[in-house]
């Protein structure tokens, strides 16, 4: 199994046909990009053959096909009989993926550069020059090369210390560090030695974020980044929570044949003071973290609350001070609980032009893609939509379910403001606003069911979930994105939407 990523521009829908040796293999939408020179991504996942294989990509419109830059192979799960081979060419390897972050040494994380759950440009995976740790390093050597570590763990905050294993021949490599898109400092990568052998590590402290995090690492000058080996985020004493259990620090030495240790498993619940009153708790993609009891009639006990029951996973969950609930609501009769408070609503937005019913696809129970221009908003910062319900049926939302866009994060949502009211008169209350950055995987094929509960979103899709610590009944639910994960793009994307809650 296969995934085949094509680099493209075109200034409308490119619809094509994939072929492997004249078989079809599937199709691409090729979504338009915002101009020319706007690369966007595109994935399919197909059957790879042994042996060598002709792809063909055939136009399917009048338009014809797209600028197509190139094209990516990397092996995502076992073949049916043997690992594909492909012609020759620039290798590109496909590391085998970490499910989770090492420990290592001294309270900290390591995270290999070349895990291929990160997302990299410009950069190549290699392993020719040993001494890495994992299974090899990343190359980054072009000017604006870069590298996105993703579920980077940042404990329940605190000052920590990002350390990078790298290697760097003749010239100094300096880097910017983002996390989650924001600025944090640069790292000067000086020269390690007279070989690409050579290792060493430079490091950046900042504040670390609680829960998880993406980490960017850019190079600034034109002979490109360093041979990046790993990040090591450890806790600066006394500022933060602990990670995962130590074990022994990695060794400069070629990969080895010993199995990755597990991590010791953590405790889910920080300390009370360690988050902000109104913080949401944020659940990794596919994993419930609050076990919901379905609406109950049953008098209330005098005995203690137990504590909720929290899925083991492997980076902690963040729990505000003011823990948000998921019990059903008392009062009122007969309180239904749904997976998504917005099913059957009129999905509408409101551009500077006027108010116009738009991007159905977001409640359709479907992968299929609603794609919003933010420029046709009064600000780009306004750009979301409103959905009304067909029945006068209140509700109360408890969490906030997103659903991945094909393409790529670019437009994914990353600020979010969650407003209700009871009548189209009422101003509007907010509910809830945070920010949180999407999952890198991606729904890459269109018109899948999504089919999900209260509880779980559909964990054979892509998606994020956020608890959403609200009692309040309201009718119409305005959801509002100011930013998204690239903030100079045009459009905001997204496949599905759920607000799961209580109908009261």
């Amino acid at each position: 199994l296969c995934d085949l990523t094509f680099q493209y521009a075109g200034t409308s829908d490119r619809r094509s046909t994939v072929t492997f040796d004249g078989k079809a293999v599937g199709t691409l939408d090729f979504k338009q990009t915002d101009s020319w020179t706007d690369y966007q991504k595109e994935t399919i996942q197909v059957d790879c053959p042994a042996g060598e294989i002709t792809v063909r990509v055939t136009a399917d419109t009048s338009n014809g096909g797209p600028n197509l830059d190139y094209m990516n192979v990397a092996s995502v799960g076992p073949p049916s009989t043997s690992p594909p081979t492909f012609a020759p060419g620039p290798t590109i390897p496909t590391p085998t993926p970490t499910s989770r972050p090492t420990p290592s040494g001294d309270n900290g994380v390591l995270y290999e550069a070349e895990d291929s759950t990160n997302i990299s440009a410009d950069s190549e995976a290699k392993s020719n020059n040993l001494g890495y740790t994992g299974t090899g390093y990343v190359d980054m050597g072009n000017k604006n090369a870069y590298v996105e570590i993703s579920n980077v763990d940042g404990g329940v905050g605190g000052r920590c210390t990002f350390t990078f294993r790298y290697s760097a021949r003749k010239n100094d490599r300096p880097c910017e560090i983002k996390m989650n898109g924001e600025y944090k400092g640069t790292v000067n990568f000086p020269i390690t030695g007279t070989e690409w052998t050579d290792y060493s590590t430079d490091s950046l402290e900042l504040d670390c974020v609680p829960g998880l995090n993406s980490v960017l690492v850019t190079a600034t000058t034109d002979g490109g980044g360093p041979n990046l080996d790993n990040l090591v985020v450890s806790s600066v004493s006394g500022t933060g929570a602990p990670f995962a259990a130590p074990i022994a620090a990695p060794t400069n030495t070629p990969v080895s044949s010993s199995p990755t240790p597990e991590p010791t498993s953590i405790s889910t619940s920080p300390p009370v003071s360690s988050a902000p009153a109104s913080a949401p708790t944020l659940a990794p993609v596919g994993e419930p973290t609050i076990s919901t009891s379905p609406p109950t009639s049953a008098p209330v006990s005098s005995a203690p609350t137990p504590t909720p029951t929290h899925v083991p996973t492997s980076a902690p969950t963040i729990a505000p001070t003011s823990s948000p609930t998921n019990a059903a609501p008392t009062g009122g009769s007969d309180p239904v609980q749904v997976a998504n408070i917005l099913k059957g609503s009129t999905i509408s937005v409101e551009y500077r032009s006027g108010t116009i019913n738009h991007c159905s696809e977001l409640i359709d129970e479907k992968t299929n893609l609603c794609k919003i221009n933010r420029l046709n908003f009064a600000e780009k910062n306004q750009a979301g939509f409103i959905a009304t319900p067909s029945t006068p049926r209140k509700s109360i939302i408890k969490k906030l379910r997103i659903y991945t866009n094909a393409q790529n994060r670019d437009f994914d949502p990353k600020q979010y403001v969650i407003s209700g009211r009871n009548s189209e008169s009422d101003p509007w209350t907010e509910i809830a606003a945070f920010d949180k950055v999407l999952t890198r995987r991606r729904n890459k094929h269109a018109n899948i069911a999504i089919v999900s509960t209260f509880e779980s979103g559909d964990s054979a899709r892509n998606y994020d979930e956020v608890i959403v610590d609200n009692d309040q009944a309201f009718w119409q639910y305005k959801l509002i994105f100011p930013m998204t994960f690239r903030n100079s793009k045009t459009y905001l994307e997204m496949a599905e939407v759920e607000l799961p809650g209580y109908l009261v």
